[in-house]
């Protein structure tokens, strides 16, 4: 029969597995988001399309700055690490993507 001190042990160690199996699960899920939400335009598409899916998108954070920059941002389980999309536009068509992982120290 175990002792008590290796069943205490083997419950920790069980809980911490499953905690970095969660972190490193949710950050490649946030990763994968970001990049397929940019994936899914390219230079000289409709900036409007990029908004109307932007606002259909379960997201952590999405703004638009100064009317023509589009940011979604993807949190994994760490609020301090955002994947991001980010969509600049001019006279309604898209001139760039950018694909970026934020994270702050």
């Amino acid at each position: 029969m175990m002792s008590r001190k290796w069943i205490v042990i083997s419950a920790v160690l069980i809980v911490i597995g499953g905690f970095v199996v969660f972190a490193s699960v949710s950050e490649r899920a946030a990763e994968g988001k970001a990049k397929s939400f940019c994936a899914q335009f390219k230079a000289g598409d409709d900036f409007e399309s990029a908004i109307a899916l932007m606002n259909s998108t379960p997201s952590t954070d999405k703004w638009i700055n100064a009317g023509n920059r589009l940011s979604i941002m993807f949190s994994s389980y760490d609020p301090q690490s955002v994947y991001a999309c980010e969509i600049g536009s001019r006279d309604g068509k898209i001139t760039d993507l950018r694909y970026r992982h934020l994270a702050q120290d």
